[in-house]
């Protein structure tokens, strides 16, 4: 439910409070493919990573749950389907069904004036907390409804279990993580806070690293692999903070690590998706309606993934490459 505690004076006004800034009127619209992609991460209250792609967003109708009574006794949902545009920050989370983790999404519609947010996935806001929710590292002000969102934004929500707790700093791993073959990966980590100023993130954990980063924000991954390239991924964390992770290229070999993107996760809508990359090493999950999904020019397809979902899907690769392909993918093209 994504409003700052800060905003809240006193227990007595939590409800009241969470109604007028996160709940708002659904739109009633529809669309036969995604109409924008943006950057979507979930984080729950002990830092677990539940979502961390880029997401393909639809218009769509998410069914209202009669569990969801998270803002207190009497507001489940009523089991009826809502209507929530795409270009928002609950548009956005909704069209990511396709992905196990933050499936479902338990909203609620028992409010007058629009929809409420009380479980991603596993994890349920108790009525002493709230989905904190950020757009472009500043924390939302409104509603996942009211948060408009367009191609290429960063949106994050993070579940904060009690009201009284700080707003958490955001973390977030300068990247992608680039490095050789044999030579230790230097890995820089700032912090966002509320209103969205940016500093050096210290005290933070990396995975792969034996010392958590200084004041500077830097935590060394000591690299002694004696041969590559290979994916992976570095994980910050601390405790109270929105865990980050980023992609890490070792290059060797005939792959080159470079580009903005040295691996990276892509999510469809339910509907129709274009999906294009060029990243190093992709993993698309089609999800469903009839996809399109280019991988031309991505640097090392045999070591991509693709599960293209349901649907009649068209998957093109560049000519003389291959990359690990579900069934699902319908008519594989190489150009």
């Amino acid at each position: 439910m994504s409003i700052s505690p800060s905003l809240i004076p006193f227990r007595g006004a939590v409800v009241a409070v969470l109604a007028l800034f996160l709940l708002l009127p659904a739109v009633a619209n529809s669309a036969p493919r995604s109409l924008l992609d943006a950057e979507l991460r979930v984080v729950d209250s002990n830092g677990g990573v539940l979502a961390d792609h880029t997401q393909y967003a639809a218009n769509l109708k998410l069914k209202s749950d009669p569990q969801a009574n998270c803002f207190g006794p009497g507001t489940g949902g009523s089991g009826e389907k809502v209507s929530v545009p795409a270009q928002t920050a609950l548009g956005l989370l909704g069209s990511g069904s396709g992905l196990g983790s933050i499936r479902p999404v338990s909203i609620t519609d028992a409010f007058d004036f629009g929809v409420g947010l009380c479980g991603i996935g596993k994890a349920v806001a108790p009525s002493t907390g709230f989905w904190y929710l950020k757009k472009n590292h500043e924390a939302s002000l409104t509603g996942g409804d009211q948060t408009s969102i367009e191609a290429g934004d960063e949106i994050v929500w993070y579940l904060v279990e009690d009201f009284n707790n700080p707003p958490p700093a955001e973390l977030s791993i300068e990247g992608p993580v680039l490095g050789q073959v044999g030579k230790d990966i230097k890995v820089k980590v700032v912090e966002y806070a509320d209103d969205g100023s940016r500093s050096p993130a210290e005290g933070v954990e990396v995975s792969g690293a034996e010392e958590p980063t200084n004041a500077g924000g830097t935590a060394t991954i000591r690299n002694d692999l004696e041969d590559g390239p290979f994916p992976s991924v570095a994980i910050a964390t601390r405790e109270g903070a929105i865990t980050d992770s980023a992609p890490i290229c070792v290059g060797g070999g005939s792959v080159k690590c470079s580009g903005e993107d040295a691996a990276e996760l892509f999510v469809g809508s339910p509907v129709k998706d274009r999906i294009r990359t060029d990243a190093i090493f992709a993993t698309v999950r089609g999800y469903a309606g009839n996809d399109k999904i280019n991988l031309r020019g991505s640097s090392s397809p045999a070591l991509s993934s693709v599960a293209c979902g349901k649907g009649k899907d068209k998957l093109i690769l560049d000519r003389g490459t291959a990359a690990p392909v579900s069934k699902s993918c319908e008519k594989v093209i190489a150009r």
